[in-house]
């Protein structure tokens, strides 16, 4: 009978240790998500930060063709009228 018992109490003592376990591998693994989920919000934040980044340069891009165009045509117009003022000279004498 006292056989019966201690094989009880060690059947016990095994089921305790394994729930043990059990249960330090349940906290371990709320921690993996915890840290998991942080990683994720951190990367959407990213990505959103990216996007912007984006957005910003397109737009910057926008503006350095619009200043390359303005840029382009004062040239254009200075050349004109340099080259207008210098051919009334020559041609005209003035």
């Amino acid at each position: 009978m006292e056989d019966r018992f201690e094989q009880i109490e060690q059947k016990l003592d095994t089921f305790e240790a394994k729930f043990e376990q059990l249960a330090d591998a349940i906290i371990k693994l709320t921690l993996i998500e915890e840290r998991i989920a942080a990683v994720i919000e951190g990367n959407k934040e990213l990505r959103t930060s990216i996007k912007d980044n984006n957005h910003r340069i397109q737009s910057l891009e926008r503006k350095s063709e619009r200043s390359q165009i303005f840029e382009k045509i004062t040239w254009i117009i200075m050349t004109i009228a340099i080259g207008g003022y210098f051919a009334g000279k020559f041609f005209l004498g003035k």
